[in-house]
């Protein structure tokens, strides 16, 4: 249907409008688009890198850019496949620059954000509000989205109009009921996958929420009910099938992580949809919560607006008139169909986002629905509850504007406007502070995060020439949910950069949902002399050498150190220290170590040193031995004390603790062991966790446990304690060793199949 003359004067308004604040919000980025950076590390940082070098140096469904050898599927990279994905093809048409693309992608946000606000506007006048109030209300609604502040990290998330346009295509189809507005939502729903797959769950689920509107309010009969909520679940069905079709074809990894964590710990409360510290107005209703208020813009942050929480206000007074009314008395006001709607999706978004039923009691409920446990974030639900409260607000407001336009109570109209457009215009520019602030760092964040693309930059790499990839150390591994270590967010950009710079892969991962087998093997890189390497090795594509990069500040374990003397040293740069490394020289040389060492009786190691405390369960046995004949059985157990003795150091020394563990293989919990060191007093001195999830050593599913502590004089006492509270994820203990970080042990299985060389295990040859 055409925009009557008076509509076309509103969405010209309400664009005009919404650009102006959106260039008074991204002034910076509209100055330069293609020399800014919304974000100065972390996930923000990262999903620019993945962008840029699928585009210029990628192409398809697979990423190479990191977790080399094997590289990703790219929509577990957050690069915006659907912007990605065609771009790697154009790429070698168009010959597109950093900057050219930077520009592309970074201009799409403004754009898209006007594009939200006039959707709203078209929602808006369909529903019968007033063409000037809706202009200015889809401008005041846009911009206080719970996710628009991924805007600096997850890009993929902090779009808005896919929200709006699925509202208002329902709404379509309601009153025409024409498939195409049905296959319009099917493959929005789909493309909006490949920009962020939670984005797939959010419309899904919103068609959903609209079907149990429908079986409430509609007046059709039974039948006609349910013969449009089939269709609109064949559209749910068909959305997600597709999706899972395009995977089937493009993703080849076998054991991606089926159980993620997160999906019961970022949920939102209700203190968070009503109160919050980047508004002025955003603590009125604190005191409700004994002056609690939000201070964090995390994965629970749900705050819907003081205009949307007086709406809220409202029902619950227009409620009561409705059981109270009598005769005389007509305070109760009618609820359009269109609210209906939305507060029924807006109340069933809300009760997901705080988490019911699962976080009481009904956690098990999860496992009958796998794509709402892929999400990890329920409280991301809540930007579906923004929207929907938003847009019955505003629509009473347009009833109330069409009734004192039709009393002809101006005067009354006037006031009333003012004073909803001032509370919500106090609301977006208080929001406006933070983001303009963060906004206009980015110059600053390009400028950083590029600065190894100088021609003063000392390191001399040619791209495809002398090195095969980049290893970054320390060498984290993100994405797995089973195993990983974090990382200095600066280190990870800088390694981004470089990567960018010399067109190499990385080892390193920040990823989502990686390969169990691949970043087990990738943990193990930094596990020493003694981890099995064999699957990183036979996965290598040539015999380059490798490009090490180490972080002078970062702690590294005596493990991790053992690389660097059989590296050659190239240079050093700002906080980076290069290296290269000959990969098949390394494998050579700890095999000759492990070989010359196998050789050797265990009788002629020197297994005297007082400080060196080992255990073997051999007592104990069990079916699935990590050495011995036995282990400890500890499914049961909470907690098991695995050492508490007086240890008195006669100088400071640093010990390293190790111990195996069996861990179960369904989801991603872990345990870990907690280091005390009391001195006599009983006070303690230090305390330090070491978690299984940071191990670098696996075999199967025994992890070896491990970290290093420096044990000064004034320790009396050290206690281990291992931690199993978290749903018993550990079956099995053995080969439990407290050393000196400097002492060499050695250990023989009782049929000399297995040695234990500072308890990594090494098969010995049959013969």
């Amino acid at each position: 249907m055409r925009l009557k003359k008076s509509e076309y004067y509103g969405l010209g308004l309400n664009v005009l409008l919404t650009s102006i604040y959106v260039w008074y919000l991204f002034r910076t980025l509209w100055m330069a688009p293609a020399h800014t950076l919304l974000s100065a590390g972390g996930d923000g940082t990262k999903n620019y890198y993945t962008y840029l070098y699928h585009i210029m140096f990628g192409k398809g469904w697979h990423f190479d850019g990191m977790n080399y050898p094997w590289g990703e599927h790219i929509s577990f990279t957050d690069n915006q496949p659907i912007l990605a994905y065609p771009l790697s093809y154009l790429q070698e048409v168009f010959h597109c620059s950093y900057n050219d693309l930077l520009g592309i992608m970074n201009l799409l946000f403004p754009l898209l954000f006007i594009a939200s606000s006039a959707l709203l506007y078209r929602f808006f006048i369909k529903a019968g509000v007033h063409v000037y109030v809706s202009a200015v209300f889809g401008l005041l609604l846009t911009f206080m989205a719970p996710n628009f502040y991924r805007l600096f990290g997850h890009f993929g998330l902090s779009y808005t109009f896919n929200i709006v346009l699925t509202i208002y295509w329902l709404f379509r189809y309601r009153e025409t009921h024409q498939k195409r507005y049905l296959i319009a939502l099917g493959l929005l729903n789909i493309g909006m996958a490949f920009i962020h797959m939670y984005n797939l769950l959010l419309g899904m689920m919103m068609l959903l929420f609209y079907i149990i509107a429908a079986l409430f309010f509609e007046n059709d009969s039974l039948k006609q009910k349910l013969s449009h909520a089939i269709k609109m679940g064949a559209v749910i069905v068909l959305s997600f099938g597709v999706v899972k079709l395009i995977f089937f074809f493009t993703d080849t990894i076998p054991d991606r992580p089926q159980h993620p964590w997160g999906i019961l710990t970022y949920v939102s409360s209700l203190r968070q949809f009503f109160t919050t510290e980047y508004s002025h107005l955003g603590k009125t209703f604190s005191l409700l919560f004994n002056g609690f208020y939000t201070t964090q813009l995390d994965e629970g942050y749900a705050y819907i607006g003081l205009v949307p929480l007086a709406y809220f206000v409202f029902l619950l007074c227009n409620g009561l008139f409705y059981f109270i009314k009598q005769k005389n008395i007509h305070f109760y006001q009618p609820i359009s169909i269109h609210e209906k709607y939305l507060l029924v999706m807006g109340a069933c978004s809300f009760l997901l986002a705080i988490g019911f039923p699962f976080v009481h009691g009904f956690a098990s409920l999860l496992d009958y629905i796998p794509a709402i446990k892929q999400f990890r974030s329920l409280g991301r639900f809540s930007i579906i509850t923004y929207f929907c409260i938003g847009m019955a607000c505003i629509i009473r407001i347009g009833i109330v504007v069409h009734a004192f336009v039709t009393n002809r109570k101006f005067s009354a109209l006037f006031y009333f406007l003012l004073s909803i457009m001032f509370l919500w215009s106090i609301e977006i520019f208080s929001y406006s502070k933070y983001t303009q602030h963060r906004i206009d760092e980015s110059d600053d964040n390009y400028s950083h995060f590029f600065r190894y693309f100088s021609n003063t930059a000392e390191l001399k790499v040619e791209a495809d020439s002398q090195y095969q990839c980049i290893m970054g150390f320390p060498l984290f591994c993100i994405g797995s949910e089973k195993v990983g270590r974090d990382v200095d967010s600066d280190f990870s950009s800088d390694l981004f950069s470089l990567s960018l710079h010399k067109g190499l892969p990385l080892v390193n991962t920040q990823l989502s949902r990686s390969s169990w087998k691949q970043s087990f093997q990738l943990m193990r890189l930094a596990g020493g002399i003694f981890t099995d390497k064999s699957f990183f090795t036979s996965s290598l594509p040539n015999h380059k050498k490798i490009l090490l990069v180490r972080l002078k500040e970062a702690y590294l374990t005596q493990e991790e150190k053992s690389i660097f003397p059989l590296c050659d040293s190239i240079g050093e740069q700002d906080r980076l220290v290069f290296y290269q490394l000959d990969w098949d020289k390394l494998m050579q040389y700890e095999s000759k170590m492990k070989d010359s060492l196998n050789a050797l009786p265990i009788q002629s190691f020197n297994q005297t040193n007082q400080d060196v405390y080992a255990k073997q369960y051999e007592d104990q046995y069990t079916s699935s031995p990590f050495m011995g004949k036995g282990a400890l059985d500890i499914q049961q157990a909470q907690q098991i004390v695995l050492f508490d003795t007086i240890f008195q150091p006669h100088a400071k020394t640093s010990y390293e603790f190790s111990v195996w563990s069996l861990i179960q293989s369904h989801d991603y919990r872990m345990p870990y062991c907690s280091i005390e060191l009391l001195d006599k007093a009983g006070t303690i001195v230090l305390s330090k966790n070491a978690h299984a999830q940071q191990a670098t050593d696996q075999i199967d599913f025994w992890f070896r446990i491990a970290t290093e502590v420096d044990i000064d004089t004034n320790v009396y006492q050290v206690r281990i304690v291992y931690h199993n509270e978290d749903a018993q994820p550990g079956r099995f203990i053995d080969a439990f060793l407290f050393k000196p970080l400097d002492a060499f042990v050695a250990e023989e299985a009782y049929d000399k199949k297995y040695r234990l060389y500072n308890n990594h295990r090494i098969t010995l040859n049959s013969n």
